[in-house]
């Protein structure tokens, strides 16, 4: 079990040797994938840690996420023909920005190259045996508060609640107007 506290994960990660922003509004964005290994379940928790404009320690966590493809996309609908895209654990630097998930809303878009595992066989069990690593459209937006994720995420990290994203957004866009473009990812397990 991750300590979510501010503490627990700055030791959690200077364990694994990762980076993590200790600016004020240095925002650390940080998904912690359910050890269920399930599909279509808003079963993992997204954490932003950060150091307020009081130089006070914050944690926002949300629990309505998900770091999984719905099982529309794994099951029905490849869109690539390595296999569906599930984000690979680890710090992921610089990997969102500001800006459209599908030209749609605003969201968090990928901004830099990351590494997925490829999922084929359409068996509903996640793979992660094949690795591919680039620029995919892995996004951070929501799901429209549905109750599944079903075609909500073919491989993107997604929040149930618009209005979560909300949240988050407005917290990135503080981070971005201070360091500029680019914020970190960390998935863990």
């Amino acid at each position: 079990m991750i300590d979510t506290t501010y503490n627990g994960l700055k030791e959690y990660f200077k364990s694994l040797n990762y980076t993590f922003d200790e600016r004020v509004f240095g925002i650390n964005i940080i998904g912690i994938r359910s050890s269920l290994n399930a599909t279509n379940l808003w079963d993992d928790k997204l954490v932003l840690a950060y150091i307020d404009n009081k130089r006070n320690p914050v944690v926002r966590e949300f629990t309505n996420f998900t770091t999984d493809p719905g099982y529309y996309f794994l099951k029905t609908k490849l869109l690539n023909p390595k296999g569906c895209a599930i984000l690979c654990e680890g710090q992921h630097l610089r990997m969102f920005t500001i800006g459209k998930h599908n030209n749609k809303y605003e969201a968090l878009v990928q901004y830099a190259p990351v590494k997925v595992y490829r999922d084929s066989n359409k068996d509903n069990i996640l793979d992660t045996n094949l690795i591919d690593k680039g620029l995919f459209g892995i996004n951070l937006h929501h799901g429209y508060g549905s109750a599944l994720v079903f075609n909500n995420s073919a491989g993107c990290q997604v929040l149930k609640s618009p209005a979560d994203l909300t949240v988050v957004l407005s917290l990135v866009k503080v981070h971005e107007s201070v360091y500029g473009k680019g914020i970190n990812y960390t998935l863990l397990r």
